[in-house]
């Protein structure tokens, strides 16, 4: 907490008010020293839930659009501005996250994947994402319609947000001049791709579980779903199978549930 809080004071922009969504951690004004304007909301629930709560506040309190962090991370000093200024011409700024922690090598996870200022589709989130609640800037009218794709169950409610909100048509860019530093630990919601049988196993039933819930709102998406689900009760029968059902790949994802793509026809 302490190293999220001395990057917020350290923003180049400091002109924005914190929302602290509290699941529970006490906050206070004494974890944000240097903080001229902040907003406390206490919040329950799973990890969507807790989000919901947080951006229903935001637009009632009049805000126009949010630049979304976790607590665990550290930010790069130009989150807010850079935030500020591409919203002015998109709905969807997400920034480079670069992973650290004990025993993690250093790296960039998105750029790799997202050249500097490249817009972001629908099919860049097919089978993975991008977009998440430590790296993301929005303005909140784009999220309000869809606030209920951050349901219990899904492991990436933040993907299964996003997805919903370019699919309606928002803007949505990459930039690698901000940056959110990812820290790495065991308690992690996305930690990196390891390629074991186990996690890959997990990765099959949670894209199963995303697939499903966008086939509510996009029925082509219900013959991926389905075919997700079967490879998950398999390699929830056989985790060894786990790794002969998952496609190779040329480069590491960003997130553990990335990983897990299978190989073969699938549904557009």
């Amino acid at each position: 907490m302490r190293d999220f809080a001395a990057s917020l004071a350290g923003q180049d922009e400091g002109n924005f008010d914190l929302v602290a969504a509290d699941d529970g951690g006490g906050f206070s004004a004494d974890d944000f020293p240097g903080i001229r304007r902040l907003r406390l909301v206490p919040a329950a629930g799973d990890p969507g839930a807790v989000r919901a709560i947080g951006i229903r506040f935001a637009a009632a309190s009049g805000y126009d659009a949010l630049v979304f962090a976790d607590a665990d991370d550290v930010q790069g000093r130009t989150r807010v501005s850079e935030a500020r200024r591409n919203l002015e011409s998109v709905s969807v700024l997400a920034n480079e996250m670069v992973a650290f922690g004990d025993g993690v090598e250093e790296r960039a996870l998105l750029g790799g994947r997202l050249a500097e200022g490249a817009s972001i589709s629908a099919g860049d989130l097919l089978e993975g994402n991008c977009l998440g609640m430590g790296n993301t800037a929005a303005r909140i009218a784009d999220l309000m319609p869809h606030l209920g794709s951050l349901r219990a169950g899904l492991a990436a409610p933040d993907w299964a947000l996003f997805y919903r909100v370019i699919r309606a048509g928002a803007a949505a860019r990459f930039t690698a001049r901000a940056v959110t530093r990812y820290r790495q630990h065991g308690a992690n919601t996305a930690g990196l791709w390891r390629g074991d049988a186990a996690q890959a196993a997990a990765a099959l039933a949670v894209k199963a579980a995303h697939y499903a819930a966008l086939a509510d709102d996009f029925p082509e998406f219900a013959p991926r779903a389905k075919r997700y689900a079967d490879a998950a009760a398999r390699a929830a029968s056989d985790p060894a199978c786990a790794a002969r059902l998952v496609a190779p790949r040329t480069a590491p994802p960003a997130f553990w549930w990335e990983g897990a793509t299978l190989s073969g026809t699938e549904a557009e």
